[in-house]
C-alpha cells in the first residue's frame, strides 16, 4: 500500500508546490492590478483628452477656415456686386450717351434740314431774283429801243413838224404874199 500512499502524497505536493510557484506571481499581480489599471485608466483618460483636444482644435480649425472662407465669399460677393454695379452703370452710361448723340444727331439732322431748306428757299428766291433781273433786263431792252424808236420818232415828228410849220409858215407866207398882193 505504500504505493498508494506515495502517489496521494504527489496527488497534493504538486498542487502544493503549483501554488507555493503561483502565489508570487498571483501577489505580484495583486499588488500591481490595481496600480496597472489606474495608470491603463489615466492612460486612456490621457489619450481621449489628447483625442479631445486634436478634435477641438481640428474644429477650431474648420470654424475659422469657415469664418474666413465666409469671408472671402461675402469679398467675393462684394466685388462680384461692385463690379457688377459698375458694369450696369457703364452700360447706362452708354445708354444715356448714346441717347443724347441720338438727340444731338437729330437736332443736327433737323438744322441740317432747315438749312436745306433755307438754301432751297434761297435757291427759289435767287432763281426767281434772276427771273425778275432777266424780265427787267428784257423790259430794259426793249425800253431801250423803244427810247431809241420814240426818239427817232420823235425826231421825225419833230422834222414832220418842223416842215408843216415851215409849210405852214411858207402858207402863211404865201397867205400874206398874195393878201398883200391882192391888196396892192
Amino acid at each position: 500500500m505504500k504505493a498508494k500512499k506515495t502517489s496521494t502524497f504527489y496527488y497534493f505536493l504538486f498542487p502544493i508546490l503549483g501554488l507555493l510557484v503561483f502565489v508570487p506571481f498571483y501577489w505580484n499581480f495583486a499588488a500591481n492590478y490595481d496600480r496597472h489599471q489606474e495608470e491603463q485608466a489615466q492612460a486612456a483618460l490621457a489619450q481621449k483628452r489628447q483625442e479631445l483636444e486634436a478634435e477641438s482644435r481640428m474644429r477650431q480649425k474648420a470654424v475659422d477656415d469657415a469664418v474666413a472662407a465666409e469671408a472671402r465669399r461675402k469679398a467675393e460677393l462684394a466685388a462680384k456686386a461692385a463690379a457688377e454695379q459698375k458694369r450696369q452703370d457703364e452700360r447706362q452710361a452708354a445708354y444715356e450717351e448714346r441717347d443724347r448723340d441720338n438727340r444731338e444727331a437729330t437736332r443736327l439732322q433737323d438744322r441740317v434740314d432747315e438749312l436745306t431748306n433755307d438754301v432751297k428757299s434761297a435757291k427759289d428766291a435767287i432763281a426767281k431774283i434772276e427771273r425778275d433781273e432777266k424780265v427787267q433786263r428784257q423790259n430794259k431792252a426793249f425800253l431801250d429801243r423803244y427810247v431809241v424808236k420814240a426818239e427817232g420818232n420823235v425826231k421825225d415828228l419833230t422834222d414832220v413838224l418842223q416842215k408843216i410849220a415851215d409849210a405852214d409858215a411858207r402858207a402863211a407866207a404865201a397867205a400874206a404874199a398874195a393878201a398883200a398882193a391882192k391888196k396892192s
